[in-house]
């Protein structure tokens, strides 16, 4: 953890703070994230004197991450997967047959999106969802969620008066930022009028589990107020969009790393495949009871996420006076204690979330198998931690292990080299080193608003043990 207090007092006191003392603080990205969440999400209060965005609602918030929207985010993945499948031609693949996938990441950010669309907002599944667009609106629900989201750093960044500029690309940005507030605004007004109303609504996508939290939270039991601190279509559609726009790249990146991972490391592969085998025979429907019995899936997603978390920083400030380690494995020459700093109350600090794998035995080597042993619960912060930790941590895990688990079921994932067909060249070094050019070459990023990769190229090998069925929705 870095800390910004330059006279920090050093003492061998055997005291340690923990996340709880810390909540988010304000480095650049928080601070571009203030001027946006300003300019588009009026629902959170901000702290200014601390560059701190919270949310009072929580208990209004958190009901809303419930089973039902879990078991959703599961449905529409597998949906979502199969029928990639078959608008890419592989489920036609004969087994063995090969096929090239030059960047993975396109193919992620596509899948990620339709969840998005579907499990936060209701949109429809299928091809419809390019095709309806509200009069008035200019672009579809969809294309509007496509268009922000591929240039959320352009509204993290760009006053509002930048849009006035006679640049297609930033009058393009505007148009579908407010193409989708208004599409949003004028579902929860729709939604909220029919709970109010006592009509049961079919659909458990987030925004309606967080519409019927917050009508819930503000009227008796008798349908009539009750003063409570329910959620205002501002702040449904302030929070709504960040929950649901800050998980759409992360839970993509973090999948393309994943699989750039096993295509490395093909005993890991194996071993996952074992899993997958056994939870997805031949002609089974993937059902949400299955996510429970993917403790392998969930190792490799975890494993990639400590190796390539999707956030590399994470700013906090102390809340109140505490001690910190610093490098716990230098000895002071007193009684073999560390060094320790002292943390006055409101000193500003973050999360190396890159550096805590030192913390573990192994550190660089990619070893899913340690998630499923007893770990350093602090050593792994890739949801941050303490009282700011990611509310939709279940919503992306659930997502990232049935996209996964379900392209490793049908193909074996191999690496593709840079010119487009396997690497000869590999055959004449040794196992180590082949890993070591794959990392360099499959494990790249480039600058984004999180962790992101440059490129990442595989090929696709039909398994030959037989496809799933696809649920009915």
């Amino acid at each position: 953890m870095h800390v910004s207090q330059e006279n920090g007092l050093k003492s061998p006191d055997s005291r340690y703070g923990n996340s709880s003392h810390f909540v988010s603080t304000g480095s650049w990205s928080s601070r571009l994230s203030i001027l946006f969440i300003l300019n588009h999400c009026p629902g959170y209060v901000l702290e200014t004197h601390q560059y701190t965005l919270h949310l009072p609602q929580t208990q209004v918030v958190a009901p809303g991450f419930s089973e039902k929207v879990f078991e959703l985010v599961w449905d529409t993945s597998t949906w979502i997967v199969l029928d990639l499948f078959k608008s890419e031609g592989w489920d036609a693949m004969a087994p063995g047959e090969e096929r090239e996938v030059p960047n993975v990441p396109e193919i992620t950010l596509r899948v990620t999106l339709g969840v998005l669309a579907t499990a936060s907002f209701g949109a429809p599944l299928g091809p419809q969802q390019d095709k309806e667009t509200a009069t008035g609106h200019g672009m579809s629900f969809v294309e509007a969620i496509s268009y922000v989201s591929e240039n959320i750093f352009w509204l993290l960044a760009l006053p509002k008066f930048a849009y006035k500029l006679p640049i297609a690309k930033l009058q393009r940005i505007q148009r579908a930022d407010r193409a989708l507030r208004a599409y949003m605004h004028g579902m929860i007004a729709t939604r909220r009028e029919e709970i109010l109303r006592g009509e049961v609504s079919a659909k458990h996508d987030l925004l309606n589990a967080l519409i019927e939290s917050s009508v819930q939270d503000t009227t008796g039991e008798d349908g009539s107020a009750a003063g409570g601190g329910g959620l205002s279509d501002d702040e449904l559609v302030g929070n709504t969009w960040i929950f649901a726009l800050a998980g759409h790249e992360t839970s993509a990146h973090s999948l393309a790393f994943a699989i750039a991972y096993l295509a490395i490391h093909q005993d890991k592969q194996a071993w996952l495949y074992e899993e997958l085998l056994d939870v997805f025979p031949a002609d089974h429907t993937p059902v949400y009871s299955d996510y429970a019995r993917l403790p392998r899936t969930l190792a490799v997603i975890y494993e990639t996420l400590r190796l390539h978390p999707a956030v590399v920083y994470i700013p906090k400030y102390a809340t109140e006076d505490t001690w910190l380690p610093d490098e716990p494995d230098v000895d002071d020459g007193e009684e073999g204690e560390g060094k320790r700093v002292f943390v006055p109350k409101g000193t500003q600090c973050g999360i190396d979330t890159v550096g805590l794998p030192r913390y573990w035995k192994n550190p660089d080597s990619f070893l899913p198998e340690r998630f499923l042993e007893e770990y350093d619960r602090d050593a792994f912060a890739p949801f941050s931690a303490g009282a700011r930790a990611c509310i939709g941590r279940k919503f992306s895990e659930v997502e990232n292990v049935c996209v996964l688990a379900l392209l490793l079921r049908h193909y074996h994932v191999l690496p593709l080299s840079s010119k487009g067909s396997s690497d000869e060249a590999l055959d004449k070094v040794d196992d180590t080193r082949i890993n070591e050019l794959l990392a360099e070459r499959l494990l790249a990023t480039k600058p984004g608003v999180t962790l992101t990769p440059k490129e990442i190229g595989v090929r696709l090998v039909k398994r030959r043990d037989g496809d799933v069925r696809a649920p009915m929705l």
